[in-house]
C-alpha cells in the first residue's frame, strides 16, 4: 500500500520547498501526494464568487489562481501528475487539514514553517503548531531549502518508556530512507530530574530493540534545547530531527511540542513532529 502525504499549500516559497521535498520522499517511500489549498471564506469576495466556491471552489477566482500555480509547481519540481491530486476547499484551515488527514488516511503531513504568500496569508507558521497538536499523523516542518538527501535522521527524546513505540516508528521510517538513525538526548542539569546514567542506559535499551537500521547515541550538553539541537544537527551533521510531542500540558511536554515548530527556523533542516 502507498505511503500517502498531504500537503497544506498556499504556493508560498515556504510550502513550495514541502512540495519540493516531497518529490524526494515520494521516491523512497513509494508515495501518493495530496495537496490542499485552502480558502478562507472571507478572501472570497464579490457574490458571483461566493455562489460559486459553495459548489465548487474551483470556480473562484482564488480557486482558479491556485489550480495555475499548483500545476506551474507540479511542473517546476518535475512531480508526476499521476502521483499527486490538489483539492481546493472553503473553510478554517486547521480544521480542512484535519478533516483532509482523516479522510484521506494519511500517513504524513509535510507543511512549509513560515512565509507569506500574495494569495493570502500563509496557513504555516503560526497554524503549525494548531495542526500538529491536532493530527495523530507525523508532521514534517520545512524551511525554504530542502538539501534533497536524507543520510542521517536524528531521534531526539529523554528515553521514557512511552517514547518507545515512537522510537520504534522513527527507526523504519529511517530504514525506509536508507539513512543512519542517531538517538540524541539534551542535557539539561536539573531539568529532567533523572541523571545522565539512567537516560543513557534507556537509550542503550531502546537501541537493542532496533534491527535493520544503522544507529549510534549522542547527547549533547547545553543550557537549552535550540542551543542543544543546534549543536547536535552542526556536529553529527543531521539531515532531519524527529520529534515526540504531547498534547497533554505538562511544563517538559510543552518545552518539546512548541520548541519543534520554533526551532525549525533556527536550524535549516526538517523536523518531523510524532504525537505520543
Amino acid at each position: 500500500m502507498k505511503t500517502r502525504i498531504l500537503i497544506p499549500t498556499d504556493f508560498s516559497d515556504y510550502a513550495n520547498a514541502a512540495a519540493s521535498a516531497a518529490q524526494y520522499f515520494t521516491t523512497k517511500l513509494d508515495a501518493q501526494l495530496f495537496f490542499l489549498h485552502c480558502i478562507e471564506p472571507s478572501e472570497i469576495k464579490g457574490k458571483l464568487d461566493n455562489r460559486a466556491a459553495e459548489t465548487d471552489p474551483r470556480r473562484s477566482t482564488e480557486g482558479q489562481l491556485a489550480q495555475t500555480l499548483y500545476d506551474r509547481l507540479l511542473f517546476q519540481e518535475r512531480i508526476n501528475p499521476g502521483k499527486a491530486n490538489l483539492s481546493i476547499v472553503v473553510g478554517d484551515v486547521v480544521d480542512e487539514i484535519a478533516d483532509a488527514t482523516r479522510s484521506l488516511a494519511i500517513d504524513y503531513v509535510f507543511m512549509g514553517a513560515h512565509g507569506t504568500t500574495g494569495i493570502k496569508e500563509s496557513i504555516l507558521g503560526s497554524k503549525a503548531e494548531q495542526v500538529i497538536r491536532q493530527l495523530d499523523c507525523p508532521v514534517i516542518l520545512f524551511q525554504k531549502s530542502f538539501k534533497k538527501e536524507i543520510k542521517k535522521v536524528l531521534f531526539l527524546s529523554d528515553y521514557a518508556i512511552e517514547a518507545e513505540p515512537k522510537c520504534l516508528e522513527a527507526a523504519e521510517f529511517t530504514k525506509q530512507l536508507g539513512a543512519e538513525l542517531v538517538l540524541g538526548n539534551i542535557d539539561l542539569p536539573g531539568f529532567f530530574g533523572a541523571p545522565n546514567y539512567f537516560v543513557k542506559k534507556s537509550m542503550v535499551a531502546f537501541r537493542a530493540k532496533l534491527e535493520g537500521v544503522p544507529t549510534t547515541m549522542y547527547m549533547q550538553r547545553a543550557g537549552s534545547f535550540e542551543e542543544g539541537v543546534q549543536r547536535m544537527v552542526r556536529n553529527r551533521e543531521i539531515d532531519l530531527v524527529i520529534i515526540p510531542t504531547h498534547r497533554r500540558s505538562k511544563f517538559s511536554q510543552l518545552i518539546y511540542e512548541s520548541f519543534s515548530t520554533a526551532l525549525v527556523g533556527e536550524i535549516n533542516v526538517p523536523i518531523m513532529t510524532m504525537l505520543m
